[in-house]
């Protein structure tokens, strides 16, 4: 405890308690060391400790909860500065709700034993009239809740304005419809999202909510997904997309093996004609007609023509 006191105040802005096998996070222990710690500034001040750290750090540890107490749980809501919280590897059953009044922009809790549930209660957009929570919703660019208990997607999830990143690899979601608490997806920020090693066996409305300038990886390996549909090659950006380990046979192994370029490409043949190439279709074989009536109507005017004469 006090070598992470000790690096938080030499100005890493870190507090590092990861890999300790604690059980509880000794928030009330780390700053009583920053506070007896010497001063490493002139302008240090040890009452305003907690406010300049920026990132949390408790992987590995056998945390059921970060917040262990209504002492912890003030303490945390001091750290204003906090961007980055990495609990990777813990026991977590809930977030602590000191999290959703800060401006926290990257969540990294793989491994845990999170619900759908948990993460509603902490990732809640403003309540009406602007009063309470909301500032977490605001912030959120990156969340890892890969390796957890969600068997849907957390509807705030697909509402956060600025997410960057989503990652649930190996959770128990089985679709992505709304019945479900599915997608119905709202992030034009969204670059790349991971849903592998699930049991999705249908990806519903997912491609067509998905930016199709914005989306960069989206990982769907190690699924049950029995089809590829063809819209996901509206998704013009796409440099990476995972499908292997699906009982699909639509896309070869070969196809697979020769990347993502190969996929898109494929896929766009597949894909039905767009509204304006359907129009311009439609016009040609409309002007197509219009000619051929015409060249009926000619050599019909030709017959009677000659049908006089040889009267």
């Amino acid at each position: 405890v006090r070598a992470a006191a000790r690096e938080a105040a030499s100005g890493g802005r870190v507090l590092d308690v990861s890999g300790r096998g604690l059980g509880a996070l000794p928030l009330e222990q780390l700053l009583e060391q920053l506070c007896d710690l010497p001063a490493p500034t002139e302008d240090f001040d040890s009452s305003t400790a907690l406010q300049r750290v920026s990132a949390l750090r408790v992987g590995g540890n056998k945390l059921a909860t970060i917040n262990s107490g209504g002492g912890a749980s003030i303490l945390l809501s001091q750290m204003r500065g906090l961007r980055v919280v990495d609990a990777t590897r813990n026991k977590l059953q809930q977030l602590p709700a000191a999290l959703a009044a800060l401006a926290v922009e990257e969540i990294h809790v793989a491994y845990n034993s999170l619900s759908v549930a948990a993460v509603e209660t902490l990732i809640r957009p403003p309540a009406a009239g602007g009063g309470g929570g909301g500032v977490l919703f605001g912030a959120l660019r990156h969340v890892d809740l890969s390796a957890n208990s969600l068997d849907a997607i957390p509807p705030s999830l697909c509402a956060l304005p600025k997410v960057d990143t989503i990652k649930l690899a190996n959770n128990r979601l089985t679709s992505l419809y709304a019945s479900g608490g599915g997608w119905v997806c709202a992030t034009p920020s969204l670059a790349h999202l991971d849903l592998s090693s699930n049991q999705l066996v249908d990806l519903g409305e997912l491609p067509l909510q998905l930016s199709g300038e914005r989306m960069r990886t989206l990982s769907l390996e190690n699924n049950a997904l029995t089809a590829v549909p063809a819209a996901l090659s509206r998704l013009s950006a796409l440099g990476t997309l995972g499908l292997a380990g699906n009982p699909q046979r639509q896309v070869r192994q070969g196809l697979l093996e020769k990347g993502t370029l190969a996929i898109m490409e494929y896929l766009r043949t597949m894909a039905p004609p767009t509204a304006t190439a359907a129009s311009d279709d439609g016009a040609a074989a409309g002007a197509g007609g219009g000619a051929a009536a015409a060249a009926r109507s000619e050599v019909d005017e030709l017959g009677a023509r000659l049908d006089a004469v040889t009267a």
